[in-house]
């Protein structure tokens, strides 16, 4: 099962922390008493890692959710290659920001090895116009990839 961290100052927070995959990664988050954990499916754990729905409601741990999937016409996201080179350098800047304050973290080397995939992917290897958001395209290269929430916070 996979964890989602929530804001534990509201009931039914909408305001997502951080998120874990395994019970494994719980190590890296040991400020969980502040949190309210949340066990979910792995559905909608990739829900938001692929960045493919917004949380925008909460009644414990059911949930309701937005899709922000590209529209092909235009009128959600960018479709066309600015869209992916844009998140392509987001993305690496996150991922150095995490390296540069966490050089010694167990995650560092896996985070790492993804930002180095991330500077050498090449946008113009995606078919234009795109509906896949960035881990979706990640996850059509093969790439293993980190979302922001869920780089670990110790």
């Amino acid at each position: 099962m996979a964890y989602f961290l929530f804001c534990k100052n509201k009931t039914n927070s909408t305001d997502l922390h951080a998120i874990y995959e395994n019970s494994n990664d719980r190590q890296y988050y040991q400020d969980r008493d502040v949190y309210e954990e949340v066990e979910v499916n792995n559905e909608d754990f990739l829900k938001i890692k692929r960045a493919s729905h917004i949380l925008t409601g909460r009644n414990g741990s059911s949930f309701t959710w937005h899709s922000v999937k590209i529209n092909l016409e235009g009128n959600d996201h960018f479709n066309d290659i600015h869209y992916v080179e844009d998140e392509k350098e987001w993305v690496s800047s996150e991922l150095d920001r995490w390296i540069k304050a966490n050089p010694s973290h167990a995650k560092t080397p896996n985070i790492q090895t993804y930002k180095n995939s991330v500077d050498a992917f090449d946008p113009s290897t995606v078919s234009y116009p795109t509906s896949l958001t960035w881990g979706e395209i990640m996850e059509n290269n093969s790439i293993p990839y980190f979302c922001v929430q869920e780089l670990p916070r110790y």
